[in-house]
């Protein structure tokens, strides 16, 4: 579901310059691999109407990591888990919650020239220094619902803490990528 809805929301942001800009993958920290998405999961995606994508699951592996300018997790656990792998990814490893709370913090007007790509990363960079001053109002605030093998309840919890999430972190990323004249 992340993956499909930070990757619509950043089209609906970004418009066309999406697909040449940002690429979103997905990988697990404890999945199966080969998997299709759950059939719960496109339930959520479809309430939301966003389109899902083809998809067959992954393990996330170090290579992944060490090419990646910004990793984004479900819960803290998965954030541990990623760091673990490659422990230099940690500034640029976030929760999804959690890169939106602190993106958020974050002035546009202040992040530095440059390229779009290079302004986004600039943008990790300062979301990143927002550690420690933007706190949750609890830790698992921070943490995405697991859904996994529960009722479609459980799903649509996750799916609006991502939707949530992933709709700050696009208009955020938009905002630095393609600034106001």
């Amino acid at each position: 579901m992340g993956q499909a809805m930070l990757t619509f929301r950043l089209r609906e942001a970004l418009g066309d310059d999406a697909d040449g800009l940002v690429e979103v993958t997905s990988a697990g920290t404890y999945g199966l691999v080969g998997d299709p998405i759950e059939p719960k999961a496109l339930t959520m995606l479809d309430e939301l109407g966003i389109p899902a994508p083809p998809f067959e699951s992954s393990a996330l592996v170090r290579a992944v990591l060490e090419q990646t300018d910004l990793v984004l997790t479900a819960t803290r656990e998965h954030r541990a888990a990623s760091v673990s792998m490659l422990p230099r990814a940690s500034r640029r490893t976030f929760t999804m919650r959690e890169f939106a709370r602190l993106v958020e913090a974050v002035d546009p007007s202040q992040v530095e020239d440059g390229d779009p790509v290079s302004r986004a990363r600039a943008l990790v960079d300062a979301a990143a220094g927002q550690r420690g001053y933007v706190r949750p109002a609890a830790p698992d605030h921070d943490d995405v619902a697991d859904p996994y093998r529960r009722p479609v309840e459980a799903f649509r919890v996750a799916a609006q803490e991502i939707d949530a999430a992933t709709r700050v972190i696009a208009d955020r990323i938009a905002a630095v990528v393609q600034p106001a004249a």
